[in-house]
């Protein structure tokens, strides 16, 4: 899909029994993948939040979480109604690009780990060793790394245990289950910034 040259992305997760296969068996999941001429649409939900992160670097800016994770971090989040971890949550995100266009799909996972991720605060363990591998990585301060890790202005999502030692780096673990339905768009900026903005909403039966 990477070489259609889609500007959007849609990834849509639904909870109801799948339908059985061609050979008439029946399974527990299933993957569907299609193109489309029309513009997705989020099935529905209310708005619960707008973000907008920092400007992204021009130079790998998708490249692994952390770059979104911190641009995220140090950009802003107007949340207007509660969200508990057993709220089903979709995301309508818009990467705003100069110059090339990026491609949705490729860029998808780490934008979504990274803005989901900041939208936690960790909850400080092993801080002393996740923090100074963070801020190797994006050449920050421990000090800073650590406010980004647990400043509490951002608990879109609550506290949690976020990430971990992990061979010489950390391994992150944002709730991204929370998330049924996720649209990404790729458009061109009015400015030479690279940044997201988007809403997320939730699903209320």
């Amino acid at each position: 899909f990477s070489r259609c040259g889609a500007n959007t992305v849609n990834f849509r997760r639904l909870r109801t029994r799948p339908s059985p296969g061609p050979s008439g068996l029946e399974y527990s999941h299933y993957c569907r993948y299609e193109t489309s001429p029309s513009e997705p649409r989020l099935i529905g939900g209310r708005r619960v939040a707008l973000f907008e992160t920092a400007p992204l670097p021009a130079v790998g800016p998708f490249a692994g979480l952390l770059p979104t994770w911190r641009a995220m971090r140090r950009g802003k989040l107007d949340v207007s109604g509660p969200v508990t971890a057993d709220s089903r949550l979709s995301i309508d995100v818009t990467v705003l690009y100069p110059g090339r266009p990026f491609d949705p799909v490729r860029i998808a996972k780490p934008l979504i780990d990274g803005l989901v991720s900041a939208w936690h605060v960790h909850d400080g363990s092993m801080i002393d060793i996740v923090a100074p591998r963070v801020a190797s990585a994006l050449g920050l301060s421990q000090q800073e790394a650590t406010i980004l890790l647990m400043a509490n202005d951002m608990p879109f999502l609550g506290l949690r245990r976020l990430l971990w030692p992990f061979g010489a780096s950390v391994q992150w673990n944002p709730a991204d289950d929370q998330f049924d339905e996720v649209i990404i768009r790729v458009r061109p900026s009015a400015d030479r910034l690279i940044r997201a903005v988007g809403s997320i909403f939730i699903d209320e039966p």
